[in-house]
């Protein structure tokens, strides 16, 4: 018999966490590892009914890669827009201010 769609990732996830883990906090911090780590095997859930589970690990390790890509974009976007809001309140500031 097959095994079930829990089974499968189950197994996947207890054999593959540590590994997935190691390679994201070789590139992030401990907290953001753990972060990424969860969402590779989120991913993999969706896809655990059409995926090949011979050789599970390279495709982790390439989700696990575009989340730290994606994180790291937006927290670029996330500072260029508080340097953009930063850099609006100092203009405000810095206007003379009218009298009457």
């Amino acid at each position: 018999m097959a095994p079930t769609t829990d089974e499968r990732f189950t197994r996947i996830y207890e054999t593959h966490y540590p590994a997935v883990l190691a390679y994201c906090a070789r590139r992030v911090d401990r907290s953001d590892a753990e972060d990424v780590a969860n969402e590779v095997f989120v991913v993999l859930w969706r896809h655990v009914d059409n995926f090949d589970d011979e050789a599970p690990l390279p495709w982790l390790y390439r989700v696990a890669h575009g989340s730290i890509r994606n994180r790291r974009k937006s927290s670029r976007r996330r500072f260029a827009l508080v340097m953009r809001l930063g850099g609006c309140r100092a203009s405000r500031q810095s206007r003379p201010t009218s009298s009457w």
